[in-house]
């Protein structure tokens, strides 16, 4: 995403951004005041940020983000990473949308250990490359294997079909 992209945001984009940057900084173990040190912005709007009562400026949020590694962008991904955003999105849309953010957060930090334990050579904020990681193999047909196994539902509820 460019940056003109990012500055034509809507505030409810924004907010949405934001609402990852609390479990972000934890995660790589920054204080607020380290983070707005590095962002060039102030402990307070790193704090109002993350409290989520106002919704932040692009201005303000897109250093903020960018120190952290969140990059707004609309990337191509290998057919790999697809298929599980493809598998995840279908279990997060299966959420009511008021558990949707925790859940988001909670495969980002999950993700963010497994990068972090799986390369050696991580920088925080950034992404490394360990050409040694394990791949993992997947069925040619995992949505057929998997189809209904991983899609959640609220009880009573029939569940909605997300295969392709």
């Amino acid at each position: 995403m460019s940056t003109k992209e990012f500055f034509n945001m809507t505030a409810k984009e924004r907010a949405e951004l934001a609402s990852q940057v609390k479990a972000v900084r934890l995660q790589v173990g920054l204080t607020q005041q380290e983070l707005a040190d590095e962002a060039g912005v102030t402990r307070q709007s790193v704090g109002n940020i993350e409290s989520g009562g106002i919704t932040p400026q692009a201005k303000t949020l897109l250093p903020v983000l960018e120190v952290l590694g969140i990059v707004p962008a609309r990337a191509e991904f290998s057919a790999e990473t697809s298929l599980w955003l493809s598998i995840v999105g279908g279990i997060m849309d299966s959420l009511p949308q008021e558990r949707r953010a925790r859940a988001g957060q909670a495969a980002v930090s999950a993700v963010t250990q497994e990068l972090v334990s799986a390369a050696d050579n991580v920088i925080v904020g950034s992404f490394g490359n360990n050409d040694d990681a394990d791949e993992v193999d997947l069925p040619e047909n995992i949505e057929d294997e998997w189809a209904g196994q991983y899609a959640a539902h609220p009880k009573g509820d029939e569940p909605e079909d997300h295969t392709p």
